[in-house]
């Protein structure tokens, strides 16, 4: 339907970073939001002046200015996000405590499916570039850990996202999701930003499509459809970043089970960089528990507050922000499960690595020995050769060599008892 377009929409654009307590106190301390006058704070590349009259700066590159709206010390910040001080097209963005991080833009212009899926993209990208800076070391590498990257600084992009497209019209009658979506030329109509539509309802005079990259709300909303939709944009983008969890740990998982049909038959060498690797996975998956744990928080916290909301109403009881938030969270406590298996399986291949090194030493250490003993029992006969010995003379020489050759007798039946698997003929040694 060529006629379906945004009436000036506004796009919000959500992600889930580890944040907590602590870093909200050093994100608001660093902003200066606790003071009683405070001005916008610089963040990345140095600006440029682009009109010396007024000395209007504007930041270059991702860089941004930053300027307090609201802020709870420890809770979370709200803040206008501009590329220079008197930028029309300011940002508002919004963090709290349990790692919900919006930033929305409304647009004053009417916009096709395909512009509004171009400016989703524009913004997640910038989006990502601008907010990785911000994050204290400690938060990069649990974002490092939650997408399996080396370094999220250089692959911004690897963050998972999700959007919200809120707009009065679609200019087109819209009575209910179930209607619309039942016209073919609608099926799909909305899918170049959404995706695949997975679920939809109207309420509250408000028609909702939910689809596995954003969703869309068409409607004038209440307040109380405004915290829906914040919930049900903070439980997909959660869903977001469970998938790409559990997608590093299967591949986890199969590198495992490589090492582990590897190791019997591997050189030292390859043990030793099997250690190496066992010791980096095992770190990842500490980290790995750490963000479950604090999914499993923000879920819960998040699961109690929207319940009150939904709770007295059957429809949305079975949408994103009802059933949805129990099932993230069972999902979450799975993860943390298969993690601390996957914690006792690297122990328990260390462990067997570590006998398979040792192995490989006692028997290098075995094969010296018996060298050693033999060229001392050939250097021994030579030297009597050499120097001519009469017979009792050779013989006491061969009588102190004999124990040298018992000895090496012994190593070598040593080293065919513990690395030969024919030695049935010499068990009674």
């Amino acid at each position: 339907m060529t006629g379906v377009k945004f009436i000036k929409p506004a796009v919000i654009i959500c992600e889930w970073l580890p944040f907590g307590r602590n870093n909200m106190m050093s994100l608001n301390r660093h902003l200066g939001s606790h003071k009683k006058y405070n001005s916008p704070t610089e963040f990345g590349m140095e600006g440029e002046s682009d009109d010396l009259s007024t000395g209007r700066i504007k930041m270059l590159g991702s860089g941004f200015f930053l300027e307090t709206v609201d802020y709870s010390f420890s809770e979370y910040l709200k803040a206008k996000m501009s590329n220079c001080l008197d930028d029309i097209c300011a940002k508002g963005i919004e963090i709290n405590k349990e790692g919900n991080c919006f930033i929305g833009l409304q647009y004053m212009d009417d916009l096709s499916v395909e512009r509004t899926k171009e400016l989703i993209g524009k913004n997640e990208d910038e989006f990502a570039r601008q907010f990785l800076p911000m994050m204290a070391e400690n938060q990069i590498s649990l974002i490092e850990a939650a997408y399996g990257v080396e370094d999220i600084m250089e692959t911004p992009w690897e963050l998972s996202s999700y959007a919200l497209v809120i707009t009065e019209s679609l200019g087109v009658p819209v009575n209910s999701t179930a209607e619309f979506l039942e016209q073919d030329e609608n099926k799909h109509i909305l899918m170049p930003v959404t995706d695949w539509i997975t679920n939809h309802f109207s309420i509250d005079g408000c028609h909702v499509f939910i689809g596995m990259k954003a969703m869309v709300c068409v409607g004038q909303y209440s307040e109380r459809m405004r915290e829906l939709l914040k919930g049900i944009l903070f439980q997909r983008t959660v869903l977001n970043v469970s998938m790409r969890m559990y997608s590093y740990l299967w591949k986890k998982s199969k590198k495992l089970g490589t090492i582990s049909k590897e190791l019997p038959d591997a050189t030292y060498q390859s043990l030793r960089g099997f250690n190496e690797e066992l010791g980096e996975i095992s770190n990842e998956f500490s980290r790995q528990r750490v963000l479950s744990d604090m999914i499993i928080a923000a879920l819960t916290k998040a699961y109690n507050k929207w319940g009150k909301i939904i709770k007295s109403d059957e429809q949305l009881l079975h949408t994103e922000a009802g059933e949805g938030f129990k099932q993230e969270i069972e999902k979450a406590e799975d993860r943390e499960l298969i993690i601390k298996k996957m914690q006792v399986d690297i122990e328990g291949l260390k462990g067997q690595l570590q006998q398979r090194m040792s192995q490989i030493m006692t028997k290098n250490g075995q094969e010296l020995n018996l060298t050693l003993l033999l060229l001392t029992v050939i250097s021994v006969l030579g030297v009597a050769d050499i120097f001519g010995f009469n017979f009792w003379q050779t013989v006491l020489v061969i009588g102190i060599v004999i124990p040298f050759m018992f000895f090496a007798l012994r190593s070598f039946l040593h080293y065919r008892k513990h690395f030969s698997s024919e030695h049935k003929w010499y068990r009674f040694w």
